[in-house]
């Protein structure tokens, strides 16, 4: 059984404990997603994709005033499995962050997280990119459709666009 907790910025070095890489060899098919609204896969090289090697969410206290963003944690019975952070940036939710421990993964804690965070929200957006298959159909099975794709939209990341979701 899993429980969701709202956690203290205080913990976000237990939070960041769980991690958020994985690897993949399939991109989205943005002419299709663009189209439809339906994620479907395209080959690529395979590679490794680590959101924190980006950036780890202990410094964005440093970038943004996170007093209004909410951490929730998701325990099976005292072990963090996952986290979600949702955060309150220009009067619009964003699911900021989200990350279940790879033992975890198709158990069903990012439902109940994303549960938690649309309780705490109205209108909610998520980011992600289109290297991020598993991302991408889980927004879709958690009823979100997208909102806009914006092809090479990070510099630091060669040819990934950023796909925005809303719910």
């Amino acid at each position: 059984m899993i429980r969701i907790e709202r956690l203290g910025w205080d913990a976000i070095g237990t939070y960041e404990s769980v991690p958020i890489a994985f690897s993949a060899s399939v991109r989205v098919d943005l002419d299709w997603l663009e189209r439809t609204g339906e994620v479907r896969e395209v080959a690529c090289e395979p590679f490794v994709k680590d959101y924190d090697a980006l950036e780890r969410p202990s410094c964005l206290p440093e970038r943004f005033n996170v007093s209004d963003w909410l951490l929730f944690g998701a325990f099976a019975d005292s072990q963090l499995v996952g986290g979600a952070i949702l955060a309150a940036l220009d009067n619009q939710a964003w699911l900021w962050d989200i990350r279940v421990a790879f033992a975890w993964r198709g158990c069903g804690v990012g439902r109940e997280l994303f549960s938690a965070v649309r309780v705490s929200s109205g209108l909610l957006r998520v980011e992600t990119q289109d290297v991020n298959v598993a991302a991408c159909r889980f927004y879709a099975a958690m009823g979100c459709r997208v909102e806009s794709v914006h092809r090479d939209a990070y510099l630091d990341c060669s040819g990934e666009a950023k796909i925005v979701w809303l719910r």
